[in-house]
């Protein structure tokens, strides 16, 4: 990968300024770091945007006399916001997510900067093409609680002092009310199995499919249970599923999820639409606002 720097000149739709450089910072060895880098360089060479790349840690001398950084993660992008605005790349949320590309800016889910969903022809489109994920709540009396397990050391448990033991008091309040189910996350088969509750194996279909209601810190796996329907609490406010959940105990929420779908399926994007540059009328302007003032975003820009 070249470690130099590059000019870039940013679209019409961006900026006034006669030229930019941003710089992709990349992870050796992660082969889906290098292949995001070459599509979104290939997108935003459509808008007259090159872009070079850096490998991490050593991309120092890259960032001088940069405008702005890519990165896939947050593991990386941590480092990186607080030099420059940057776009941090991740898995998708809606549908398979192996399969979409969320974009935001200065942070990861919940704590990032997406663009705000607006009512145009395009907008319209994707949302409802993806509409069919987005189903009814319902109830299922007398189903068990799940809880749904992450990964130790998943950087979205930064926020919990002590996860196992979060896990155990989850399972032993959630019993005082009924049955408790308790599904690994696939990469962490081998974590413990709080005292008060069951094991629950299979897909994550068949335990949303079962479940009374779903509760986790911070797992991807709220976004599918509210898209299923099923009452959600998740207790960490970088979960995209934040505005659609309850924040503590076991209590089901079931509220309007209109417009906390529409901005959803903003913030994913599939290989063809990075790699023709679609996305980039619509990060242009927060790239814009972060230059412009490089304050914590507001709430309303959130997902």
């Amino acid at each position: 990968m070249s470690g130099g720097a590059g000019v870039i000149r940013m679209s019409s739709s961006c900026s006034g300024a006669a030229e930019m450089k941003a710089v992709f910072v990349i992870r050796p060895g992660m082969p889906h770091h290098a292949l995001a880098a070459a599509g979104v360089a290939a997108g935003l060479d459509r808008h007259g945007i090159e872009v070079v790349t850096a490998r991490d840690p050593d991309y120092t001398v890259d960032l001088i006399g940069a405008d702005f950084a890519i990165c896939w993660g947050w593991r990386i992008g941590r480092k990186l916001a607080p030099v420059l605005p940057t776009m941090v790349m991740e898995r998708g949320y809606v549908g398979d997510r192996m399969s979409w590309t969320s974009i935001g800016w200065n942070g990861l889910n919940g704590h990032a900067l997406f663009p705000p969903w607006r009512p145009t022809a395009d907008a319209i489109r994707r949302r409802d093409l993806m509409r069919h994920h987005l189903k009814p709540w319902r109830t299922r009396p007398g189903g068990p609680a799940v809880i749904m397990g992450q990964v130790r050391g998943d950087i979205a448990l930064e926020s919990c002092p002590d996860y196992l033991d979060w896990l155990e008091e989850t399972a032993r309040e959630l019993s005082t009310l009924g049955r408790v189910m308790f599904r690994p996350h696939p990469s962490d088969m081998s974590i413990p199995t709080p005292a008060r509750a069951e094991r629950l194996h299979g897909s994550l279909a068949d335990a949303l499919a079962m479940a009374s209601h779903v509760v986790t810190w911070n797992s991807n796996s709220a976004v599918d249970a509210v898209l299923a329907g099923v009452p959600t609490t998740v207790m960490d406010r970088g979960s995209m599923a934040w505005q659609v959940s309850h924040h503590g105990g076991s209590t089901a929420v079931t509220p309007d999820r209109e417009w906390w779908f529409a901005h959803l399926t903003m913030a994913q994007w599939s290989p063809e639409e990075i790699a023709r540059g679609d996305f980039w009328p619509w990060h242009a302007p927060l790239l814009r606002s972060l230059r412009a003032a490089p304050s914590p975003a507001p709430e309303s820009a959130h997902v």
